[in-house]
């Protein structure tokens, strides 16, 4: 399966250069249920590994577990500073 992606990946990352577009590798992520070892040849293993219970899409878990959990801490943390300020207002 990998090995398809990586056929798949490397003529894209090759040929968008072409029409102006490069990958940003930094924001790519391969999504697995265990990590995989990929070879370190590959642009695959500059990807950033991700288990299905941290998906995000824009930022949103996408099924419960850990990113939930941490997203809503996330904005537990952002509600308490909120008000923590508005605290001072008054």
């Amino acid at each position: 399966m990998f090995e398809q992606l990586r056929q798949t990946s490397a003529p894209f990352s090759n040929h968008s250069v072409d029409i102006g577009l490069k990958l940003n590798i930094s924001k790519c992520e391969i999504i697995a249920r265990n990590p995989v070892t990929i070879h370190d040849s590959s642009i695959l293993s500059k990807f950033v590994k991700v288990t299905k219970d941290e998906i995000t899409l824009l930022g949103a878990p996408v099924v419960r577990g850990p990113a939930q959990d941490a997203a809503l801490t996330h904005e537990i943390d952002e509600l308490k500073k909120a008000l923590k300020r508005l605290s001072m207002i008054h």
